[in-house]
């Protein structure tokens, strides 16, 4: 068994590699703080927690304050970080003001001055206490775009913001999956096999392409692959669930044996989960 997530009885699906966090060197720091203060380089600079010397201010406006990256082809992103100061958060008036930070994107020119032409991905709301206070907003998007920013507002009084660092991560990868049967018992050496089963193809797949199924008559030494039918797509209860035949396959030129078994891969890092599998032979 390879990539095999076990967290589910009963069902057989690939594991996910969480989302690794885009290399701060990667694209061009973009936006509006650092002019009360700071740089916009010390908020992607690898430093999470720092004081004032640390971190970029901008000044008392509510809203409209941002800082990001601008990413030369686009880069799709599926969360982001963003630290405080570890001595007064992101406001300089003390506790008690809600900070709202959205993640925001943009294609083509840079955003505008007060990021007012961004669509927003995903968003955040706190209570600001005086401490680092890490915020991680996740993007309802998976597309690529080229400029990906957070933008800022609050209510209160406060005259200044401040942020030490902003992290952005791109999307987890699903890794391939390959799983097998046990050896079954045959009374006799099978000549031809074939099976019958369902998946769920979490991610849009193909049948033979992205993912596969194989059968063996020597206990999984040598295997064939099967030629797959998606037959259909069945309703409530088990809505989105694909019943997929795998066609009569001749295993009479794979060495002797009596053990059948059968294994199923996914393949192009697709989502796909397999529910139960029916195996025959004669």
């Amino acid at each position: 068994m390879t990539n095999l997530d076990t967290s589910t009885p009963g069902l057989l699906k690939p594991t996910v590699t969480a989302a690794a966090m885009i290399s701060q060197a990667t694209g061009t720091a973009i936006g509006n703080f650092g002019e009360n203060g700071g740089s916009l380089s010390l908020l992607f600079d690898g430093t999470t927690n720092a004081g004032v010397a640390g971190s970029a201010v901008t000044n008392s406006a509510t809203s409209g304050k941002y800082f990001g990256k601008t990413y030369s082809g686009g880069q799709s992103v599926s969360k982001a970080r963003v630290y405080g100061r570890n001595d007064a958060g992101y406001l300089n008036s003390g506790t008690g003001e809600t900070v709202t930070i959205e993640l925001c994107w943009k294609d083509g020119a840079a955003p505008n001055s007060t990021a007012s032409d961004v669509t927003v991905a995903g968003s955040v709301s706190f209570t600001e206490v005086d401490t680092t206070n890490m915020q991680e907003i996740t993007s309802n998007t998976t597309a690529p775009h080229d400029h990906w920013v957070l933008r800022f507002s609050r209510t209160g009084t406060a005259n200044a913001m401040f942020a030490v660092e902003g992290e952005f991560y791109g999307l987890p990868t699903t890794n391939n999956l390959s799983v097998s049967s046990v050896a079954f018992t045959a009374a006799t050496e099978p000549t031809r096999m074939k099976a019958l089963f369902r998946v769920k193809e979490v991610d849009t797949a193909v049948a033979g392409t992205d993912y596969t199924f194989e059968c063996s008559r020597d206990g999984g030494a040598t295997y064939t692959t099967m030629a797959l039918t998606e037959l259909y797509t069945s309703a409530s209860p088990t809505a989105g669930m694909r019943v997929v035949e795998a066609a009569e396959t001749d295993v009479s030129g794979q060495p002797s044996g009596t053990s059948p078994r059968w294994r199923f891969k996914t393949l192009n890092n697709k989502m796909v989960e397999l529910h139960d599998a029916y195996f025959y032979w004669d």
